[in-house]
C-alpha cells in the first residue's frame, strides 16, 4: 500500500562504456642476489573521455614484502583522457634462499 505518493529511484551509470581495469600477470625469476624489476601493465578496457584514477599498491601473497620485493606504497595512477595503459615497476629482491615456485589460485 502506498500512503505518501512518493518514491525514490537511483540510476547507476553502469553502461557498457564504463571502462574496467586489468593488471597483467608477471613471471620473473628473482635471482640469487641483486635486484630485478617486475613491470606490471595496468590497462583500461576502453578509452575514456575523462581522466580515470586508480590507486595501486603491493600486497603479500605468494611473495613477501621486504623478503622478495620492495613494498610499493599506495600510489595513484591517472589515465589522461584517451589513455588506456600505464606501467607499474616493482623492485624484486634476489636472495640465495631456495623457495618453491608458488602459484596463487583464484576461486
Amino acid at each position: 500500500m502506498i500512503t505518501d505518493n512518493e518514491g525514490t529511484g537511483t540510476i547507476l551509470d553502469a553502461d557498457a562504456s564504463t571502462p574496467t581495469l586489468t593488471i597483467d600477470n608477471v613471471t620473473l625469476g628473482e635471482g640469487a642476489s641483486g635486484q630485478n624489476v617486475a613491470l606490471f601493465t595496468v590497462t583500461l578496457s576502453a578509452r575514456s573521455s575523462q581522466a580515470v584514477t586508480v590507486q595501486v599498491a603491493t600486497a603479500n601473497g605468494t611473495a613477501a614484502a621486504t623478503d622478495d620485493f620492495d613494498e610499493l606504497p599506495p600510489t595513484t595512477l591517472t589515465f589522461a583522457p584517451g589513455e588506456i595503459s600505464k606501467t607499474v615497476a616493482v623492485p624484486i629482491r634476489g636472495d640465495g634462499t631456495f623457495e618453491e615456485t608458488r602459484r596463487s589460485s583464484s576461486s
